[in-house]
């Protein structure tokens, strides 16, 4: 028996409840304009409460319920206490704006009715559509460049816009970088604040000279209506300069013009030096090294691209016979310091000692004969 009491109490409460809860109008969404919306703009809502039933509702509080993306700015009415006679209805315009970074979809806020501990809600679907927008950046930077040069740029490829992005082309477009391979990079499908990575490989145009240089970058994209966005962002290159010497050719000289060196005679080392490379070369200096001498270096300086200049070094040997020597060549450019080497043979002669005594002979005989002739027997005669 009391089973069946606990049963019936039950079942009063929720009809109770139930025709209690009936007694709220129902919430019906007349318009959301516009439908879709855009990220950063102003939409509406408008809303009418009708009372189905005979009776007055009595006093209940209408509220909008939601969270980001929307911003409530106001409505046309203040239904904080609000009722609606029986078959009457009344009207409400929200009048809400989206956040601008907001992304596209589909988000739901409420239109909620409440009166003591009955709550009816009624769910309002808003579809937010963005625009794509395209931009890359590059993994490391292109700061060491050189003419004539291959390197490869991997792209950072984003979607900072609010929609997503369909068929992605880009195309760098440049007479001074050429691209090897396909030029054309294809992204299917980027969304909202989604990245994707491609890569690209250059050469370098042999003619340029160490400066700044921009690669304009063509991009393409559909949007979610299908409509075509055609857009170009430059990718930032800085050329230096890369110095190549070469050494051309070595002369030793004798400085008596003698085709042969003897010990103890100067004579100059003449390198020829020429820059070959694609810029220019700084800080150039040659070293000699050789067995018989002290290390002797010549600066040169700077050497602009086909440019060639002489080292010239004067050394002098105290010993005889035939040596290898070392040209050390130094300079550095744009991407660093370097160095080549070449050696060479010098022979040196024995001094030639029977000139020297021939010549000092006659001397002698002269200085003889003079004074041969001042000597007072020779006068007698």
């Amino acid at each position: 028996m009391k089973r069946h009491h606990a049963v019936f109490a039950i079942t009063f409460i929720f009809l109770f409840s139930t025709a209690f809860a009936a007694t709220l109008p129902a919430i019906l969404i007349e318009k959301v304009d516009p439908q879709p919306v855009e990220p950063g703009r102003d939409f509406t809502i408008d809303t009418t409460l009708f009372n189905r039933q005979t009776s007055d509702t009595g006093s209940f509080r209408v509220e909008l319920e939601y969270q980001f993306p929307f911003i409530l700015k106001s409505s046309t009415e203040d239904f904080s206490s609000v009722s609606v006679c029986g078959g009457c209805s009344k009207k409400n315009k929200y009048f809400l704006s989206i956040e601008p970074t907001a992304v596209s979809g589909t988000y739901p806020l409420f239109i909620k009715e409440s009166t003591g501990d009955t709550v009816v809600r009624q769910k309002v679907d808003v579809k937010i559509q963005g625009r794509p927008n395209i931009i890359f950046s590059t993994v490391s930077a292109l700061d060491n460049i050189t003419p004539n040069s291959r390197f490869a740029v991997t792209l950072e490829v984003t979607n900072v816009g609010s929609g997503q992005a369909r068929q992605i082309k880009l195309q760098p477009e440049s007479a001074n970088f050429n691209v090897l391979g396909g030029s054309l990079k294809i992204i299917d499908i980027l969304n909202a604040t989604g990245t994707k990575e491609i890569s690209f490989d250059f050469v370098s145009s042999s003619t340029l000279e160490a400066n700044s240089y921009a690669i304009p970058v063509r991009m393409i994209y559909l949007d979610e209506q299908g409509s075509t966005t055609n857009s170009s962002q430059n990718l930032g290159v800085r050329v230096v300069n890369k110095g190549d010497i070469n050494i051309q050719t070595i002369k030793v000289v004798s400085n008596t013009g003698s085709p042969i060196i003897s010990t103890g005679e100067p004579f100059t080392v003449i390198a020829r030096l020429e820059n070959v490379g694609f810029g220019d070369a700084d800080s150039v200096s040659a070293e000699i090294s050789c067995p018989f001498a002290p290390d002797k270096k010549a600066f040169i300086g700077q050497l602009q691209k086909d440019e060639d200049a002489p080292a010239v070094i004067e050394m002098t040997s105290s010993r005889s016979g035939s040596f290898t020597c070392n040209l050390l060549v130094s300079f550095k450019d744009d991407t660093g310091t370097y160095q080549l080497s070449d050696s060479f043979d010098v022979t040196i002669a024995s001094p030639n000692y029977f000139g020297t005594i021939a010549f000092l002979l006659i001397i002698i005989g002269i200085l003889a004969w003079i004074f041969r002739k001042r000597l007072p027997f020779s006068k007698k005669k």
